[in-house]
C-alpha cells in the first residue's frame, strides 16, 4: 500500500510538472488571463483538498491518505502560482526584478512558499506584489489550515476505524 501511494504521489507530481513545463504560455497581454488562471487554479486546489479530506475520513488507511493529500497539495499550489508568475512576467516584464522563465517562476514560488525568500527575485509592480501577497496568505493557510484539517480528518478516520473494529468484534462474539 505504501509503495502504491508513493507511486501515485510521484505520478501525479510528475504529471503536474509536465503540465507546467509544456502548457503554452499565453501572449504578451495576458495579465487578466494570469489572474483568471490563478483563480481557477486555486479553486481546483480547494476542491482537491476538500475531496482529499473526505477520502481521509473514510479510508481504511487514513494516515497514509493524509500524507498523500499533503504531498499532492503542495506541488499543485506551487504549479498554480509559478504559472501565474510566469504569465504575469510575460504580460508585464517590469512585474518582477527580472524576466521570469519557467525555472525562475518555479524557483521564486518555492522560495516564497518555504519562506526562504533569498531576495534575488522580487515583485516590483503593484499587481505582482498583490499576487505574491495572496500566495503568502495561501501558504499560511496551507501550513496552518491544511495540516490541521488533515490531522483532524486522520483522527476522525482512525476513530471511525476503531469504532467499526469494536462493533465487528462485539458482533462476532
Amino acid at each position: 500500500m505504501i509503495a502504491y501511494a508513493m507511486l501515485r504521489i510521484t505520478g501525479l507530481t510528475v504529471g503536474l510538472l509536465a503540465l507546467y513545463a509544456f502548457v503554452p504560455i499565453p501572449g504578451a497581454n495576458s495579465g487578466g488571463v494570469a489572474l483568471l488562471g490563478m483563480i481557477v487554479g486555486l479553486l481546483l486546489f480547494v476542491a482537491l483538498v476538500g475531496w482529499q479530506i473526505r477520502r481521509i475520513v473514510g479510508d481504511q488507511h487514513p494516515v497514509l491518505r493524509a500524507i498523500e493529500a499533503v504531498a499532492l497539495a503542495i506541488p499543485l499550489l506551487v504549479v498554480v502560482f509559478a504559472f501565474t508568475y510566469l504569465m504575469l512576467s510575460r504580460a508585464n516584464p517590469a512585474s518582477f526584478s527580472e524576466h521570469l522563465d519557467r525555472v525562475d517562476a518555479f524557483y521564486y514560488t518555492t522560495s516564497t512558499l518555504t519562506t526562504v525568500g533569498f531576495g534575488d527575485i522580487t515583485a516590483e509592480a503593484s499587481g505582482a506584489r498583490i499576487l505574491v501577497t495572496v500566495q503568502m496568505l495561501f501558504d499560511l493557510a496551507l501550513i496552518a489550515g491544511l495540516v490541521r484539517l488533515v490531522i483532524l480528518a486522520t483522527r476522525t478516520g482512525l476513530r471511525r476505524q476503531s469504532t467499526e473494529g469494536g462493533l465487528r468484534s462485539d458482533s462476532g462474539e
